[in-house]
């Protein structure tokens, strides 16, 4: 966690360079060994001199990694959001409020670890995917980019829109809530310790995952429901009427798309005033 991930992107940067100007789909695992010695070395420049202790590390790094692959795992989401506020709980114990920069580096703490997730998840979810269907690396690549140069002027003229129409941040945490998380914290690490037991048990997906439950109470409500929903007409499609998937995927996927675009008009005829449903 920390600043290390930001040295890897840094050395990490020129041998994806490296791979999308050459025309062999290998991409880095065609790399020489004086390459890998000088990024290598790189690396640990950046892990010795920018890194967090490694007390530190470990305290965060190891839970919050198996929480995100428990999560994208079983739920097909990466909590990332949740991933970068430890973070940054961690960082406001270390860095002393006295330090005029407290603020800064707990929010690039936050931005860095969430940027880590979120490149982890990708390698774990799309990327893999794609390696298994044989899609081209570098036309992915490339998606990534142009999708990521577009959606960064975009999502900051959006959150320009939402700030102006809805209240952020809200009134925070009602009451009772630590006492409640604490309570709710304990009994699903039974449950995980019990499923963990019970590997191989008939049963055994009947018993609630930690994981699973909070990522289902971390979203809002329509969100849940719609997958929970979309979960049962797929069980439904393919076992009870034994038909093919593909067709689910692409109405979900159109679904998705204009959930996005019209959550987009949504807002904007919130802005102006407009009625609508």
């Amino acid at each position: 966690m920390g600043i290390m991930p930001l040295g890897c992107g840094f050395v990490g940067v020129i041998p994806a360079m490296n791979y999308l100007l050459t025309s062999d789909e290998r991409g880095p695992l065609s790399l020489r060994l004086d390459q890998l010695i000088v990024w290598s070395l790189g690396l640990c420049y950046f892990g010795v001199v920018f890194a967090v202790p490694l007390r530190h590390q470990v305290i965060v790094r190891e839970r919050l990694s198996i929480m995100g692959v428990r999560a994208l795992g079983e739920t097909d989401l990466n909590p990332v959001s949740g991933i970068s506020k430890l973070a940054q709980l961690l960082f406001a114990l270390i860095i002393p409020q006295s330090d005029k920069s407290s603020v800064l580096i707990n929010l690039v703490a936050g931005a860095v670890s969430e940027a880590g997730a979120l490149q982890a998840g990708d390698l774990m979810q799309d990327l893999k995917t794609g390696h298994l269907l044989g899609a081209s690396p570098r036309a992915q690549f490339y998606g990534q980019m142009i999708g990521a140069t577009f959606g960064a002027i975009l999502s900051a003229v959006l959150y320009g829109l939402y700030t102006k129409v809805y209240a952020i941040p809200g009134h925070g945490l009602p009451p009772m809530a630590s006492q409640w998380a604490t309570g709710a914290g304990a009994l699903f690490t039974l449950t995980t310790m019990f499923r963990i037991a019970t590997v191989g048990k008939a049963w055994r997906s009947w018993v609630p995952g930690g994981i699973a439950v909070a990522v289902g109470i971390y979203n809002v409500p329509s969100f849940t429901f719609g997958r929970a929903i979309g979960g049962l007409l797929s069980w439904y499609w393919t076992r009870r009427l034994q038909r093919s998937g593909t067709p689910l995927i692409i109405v979900a996927s159109g679904f998705v798309l204009g959930e996005g675009f019209l959550s987009i008009v949504t807002l904007i005829l919130q802005s102006f005033g407009v009625p609508h449903f």
